[in-house]
């Protein structure tokens, strides 16, 4: 049976907000990673089992399907910037590394972009 520890400690506001928003950013559970900070940590774990939270909306396959499509979407919209913004260098600076970055940067973005849409 699990056990469950509560441990309650002041801390500096703006160090909770970074973490909140690194947390949000990172499209991961808060309590996942003070879960698993706890775990690793001999003090808090002394032979006790602390049950780690799950990642907010990946429990099922069809929720991590939109997530990967949302995903997909967001890529095809850098592709499509980075296309323009190839389009519209002019002629006598398509030989520079600009132009190069921006050609090497819509090549990968089309292979991430297929690879998720076969995997998923």
């Amino acid at each position: 049976m699990a056990t469950y520890k509560q441990l309650k400690a002041p801390v500096d506001p703006d160090l909770a907000g970074s973490f909140k928003n690194s947390c949000i950013n990172a499209g991961i559970s808060m309590a996942a990673e003070l879960s698993a900070f706890m775990a690793a940590r001999d003090e808090f774990n002394r032979g006790e089992a602390i049950k780690a939270a799950k990642a907010d909306g990946y429990d099922t396959r069809a929720k991590r399907r939109r997530h990967v499509s949302q995903i997909v979407l967001q890529l095809t919209d850098i592709r499509d910037y980075e296309s323009a913004y190839i389009g519209a260098i002019p002629e006598n600076l398509q030989s520079g590394p600009a132009y190069e970055g921006a050609e090497q940067a819509v090549g990968s973005l089309e292979q991430a972009i297929d690879l998720l849409r076969h995997t998923y």
